[in-house]
């Protein structure tokens, strides 16, 4: 039997985001966390310029050279250092690493000049995960109660390529939904239908 999950907590934009992206931290409010943010920036900037695979590489480098000296991370956490002088430090750091890439060195140096470079690890997970979801195409199922017109199709369609452009949708008609919609990637299904509240409301009753 096919078990599908329905996803009832969070946001509207958080459980959107959650579907379409299932890997990515996300928090409450729907909004990435930041190693998520500084990583998927990064994509979007080696994608344009066809440089991923040289940025993957940089990253992964910095990241054990960073990750693996305990007293190289401190140094940039300790509050008692001024700012000027870890990004002197840093930046005569980055320019001895050998790092392929000028955006990998610009890259780092703005994650340094933030004071996030201890999240360096978390990032290059991140920017991994964008690049192996970039080759990746989700099926999303919408059902609804009836066809879709050519307008709510492409609200939606715009809404679900905001949150992710690897995604092809499929349209079903399912008239027990009553109205309403459902959206389903996988075994994780998000329920908008009229069905769900009646649901919702002779549960509240029965319970109460």
């Amino acid at each position: 039997m096919f078990y599908c999950r329905n996803l009832v907590s969070g946001s509207l934009k958080y459980r959107l985001r959650y579907l379409l992206n299932q890997d990515i931290n996300i928090n409450q409010s729907g909004e990435l966390f930041i190693e998520d943010k500084y990583a998927h920036a990064l994509f979007k900037i080696g994608k344009k310029g066809n440089e991923l695979e040289i940025l993957c590489e940089d990253l992964k480098f910095a990241s054990d050279f960073i990750d693996g000296n305990k007293k190289l991370k401190q140094v940039f956490v300790i509050p008692g250092i001024p700012l000027a002088t870890k990004m002197e430090l840093y930046n005569d750091l980055i320019q001895n690493m050998g790092l392929k890439s000028n955006t990998s060195k610009r890259f780092l140096q703005i994650i340094a000049q933030n004071q996030k470079i201890q999240h360096v690890n978390k990032i290059y997970k991140s920017f991994m995960n964008a690049i192996e979801r970039s080759n990746m195409i989700n099926l999303c199922i919408v059902s609804s109660c009836k066809d879709l017109s050519d307008s709510q199709k492409q609200k939606l369609e715009s809404l679900l390529r905001s949150l992710s452009n690897n995604i092809k949708i499929e349209y079903k008609v399912d008239p027990r939904l009553l109205g309403g919609i459902t959206i389903q990637v996988g075994e994780l299904m998000l329920d908008l239908s009229a069905l769900s509240v009646i649901e919702k409301i002779k549960n509240s009753i029965t319970y109460n």
